[in-house]
């Protein structure tokens, strides 16, 4: 059995990952505020990079280039709507891991599945 580091990557999570990518890319074309949507940036990283990284809060909001406390309340929306799950790092009192849901992760597939076929 593969590891997960060695594992390929699906169509969907790949084109998630291309997602962000253009994302940065359009956010340093246009103006500040123009091109924001926080609660599918964190939704498309986790999906892209569900096998390889498992992210804190802090680390969340770097990779998707928002502020802490912006990734933590979309974090905490996107937890109300079941579609992340937080759990707590038992090693580090203040530190906060956030996975994709199986449901969260069902649903942004099938979005970036109507964008892959049209």
């Amino acid at each position: 059995m593969a590891s997960q580091a060695n594992r390929p990557r699906d169509r969907i999570a790949q084109l998630a990952s291309e997602l962000v990518r253009f994302r940065r890319h359009r956010e340093r074309l246009l103006p500040d505020g123009v091109a924001g949507e926080p609660a599918w940036d964190l939704l498309l990283i986790l999906l892209a990079d569900k096998d390889s990284v498992r992210y804190s809060i802090s680390g969340l909001c770097r990779s998707a280039c928002m502020s802490f406390t912006t990734a933590l309340r979309w974090t905490r929306v996107l937890e109300q709507c079941r579609l992340v799950e937080l759990t707590a790092d038992p090693h580090h009192a203040n530190r906060i891991y956030v996975e994709i849901s199986d449901h969260g992760e069902a649903l942004a597939r099938a979005c970036i599945e109507i964008i892959s076929l049209e």
